[in-house]
């Protein structure tokens, strides 16, 4: 028994120091090896798709190291570094992943790949200018997505012209209709269309709109008066008499009006009323006979030495006589108007209260035995007045 006990002591203190030395022999091995893969891992500063992270590898390559974080590298991606870029510490990498779109312009479809973030950005990288007429599907603002489809209808001139007015417009729209809505032109039932509004406007487009109008206009016109003769025994013949004054009468006509562009191209009456009847003129018109017509006097021209007794007036104010006397000339000459039927022009005549003078001129009141005597002035030619004078004719 105290063998026994001898023997299990000095048994177990040599086992328990190999397990230890063990243990301990196998950590140190581990630790160095984690400590070496450590020691041989490399900082380098990614960015993934917008995303920064530092991370340890111990990738050699570019390549490498994107394998190894699941990155599925395309040749359309953005990569700062070449593929074959050797990792180094503090290297920094940069990558962005292409996406496919489709671009259509005006009809014009390709597809192009672009790490463009926006629409704006990646219509830019492709030299394509949007104005503000212009038409997308998308907004400039929105994120590119794979497989995007960024439609643009470039806006095109057009010309409108509205009730004769004509306007340059720039435009997107696909038919006439549209043309008219996006410009904010109304168009009412009866105005005309050229071309139709279903037709597909181009930039060689014309359109012309005549406004059509339709209304009722009420004018009122006067109606003449007729004229009734009728036969008047005691009346002569050439001679008449109104016996009731004819007045004229108002109508009132409603008209049905067109208009286009407000030039009036129909005018047709639909309804009309008398305001007021026309009052006919009733003339007698004489149907006597004229009686014979008196003979004109005859005169006989006085001879040398005749005296008569004739109606006298004055006259004055200059000019020239009917013989060619110049009274502006002589203005106190000797000179009588008289009637060539009685007194021959160039007579010398011998006027009571005047004196001698010569027969020099006539006039359309001197008839007869009438003379007119010629004064210097007008108050010499008022004082004389009217009188009867004897003459001696020579």
């Amino acid at each position: 028994m105290f063998k026994n006990l001898s023997s299990n002591n000095s048994v177990s203190p040599r086992r328990k120091p190999k397990r230890k030395v063990f243990v301990i022999a196998a950590v140190c091995i581990l630790l160095t090896t984690f400590s070496m893969y450590f020691t041989s891992m490399e900082a380098v500063a990614v960015e993934i798709d917008g995303t920064q992270q530092s991370i340890k590898t111990t990738a050699s390559t570019v390549s490498e190291l994107l394998v190894d974080m699941g990155v599925d590298y395309n040749e359309h991606d953005y990569l700062n570094v070449p593929l074959d870029t050797e990792i180094t510490k503090g290297l920094e990498l940069e990558w962005k992943p292409a996406h496919l779109v489709t671009l259509d312009i005006d009809g014009n479809v390709v597809e192009e790949w672009t790490t463009a973030d926006t629409v704006v950005e990646f219509l830019k990288d492709e030299e394509v200018i949007v104005s503000v007429d212009d038409k997308m599907n998308v907004d400039g603002s929105d994120k590119i997505k794979e497989g995007m489809l960024i439609s643009v209808d470039k806006a095109f001139p057009v010309t409108i012209v509205d009730g004769g007015v004509e306007t340059a417009v720039t435009t997107t729209a696909m038919t006439v209709a549209d043309l008219l809505s996006v410009n904010g032109i109304v168009l009412n039932p009866l105005d005309r269309v050229t071309p139709s509004i279903e037709t597909e406007v181009a930039a060689t487009t014309r359109v012309e709109i005549v406004r059509v109008a339709q209304s009722t206009v009420t004018e009122t016109t006067e109606v003449p008066f007729t004229v009734v003769e009728q036969p008047d025994p005691t009346l002569e013949k050439g001679t008449s008499n109104v016996v009731t004054v004819g007045e004229n009468g108002v109508l009132s006509i409603d008209y049905d009006v067109i208009t286009e562009n407000g030039n009036v191209v129909s005018k047709t009456p639909i309804n009309q009323t008398t305001v007021k009847e026309s009052v006919s003129q009733v003339v007698n018109v004489g149907t006597k006979p004229k009686p014979a017509p008196k003979p004109a006097p005859s005169f006989t021209p006085v001879g040398s030495g005749t005296k008569m007794t004739v109606e006298s007036t004055a006259y004055t104010g200059g000019g020239i006589t009917a013989t060619g006397f110049n009274l502006n000339q002589n203005p106190y000459a000797k000179v009588i108007a008289v009637d060539p039927r009685v007194i021959p022009l160039g007579s010398k005549v011998y006027v009571e209260g005047y004196g001698y003078a010569i027969a020099s001129d006539t006039g359309g009141a001197i008839k007869g035995n009438i003379i007119d005597v010629y004064l210097p002035t007008q108050s010499e030619a008022v004082e004389w007045g009217r009188r009867d004078v004897q003459i001696t004719v020579y």
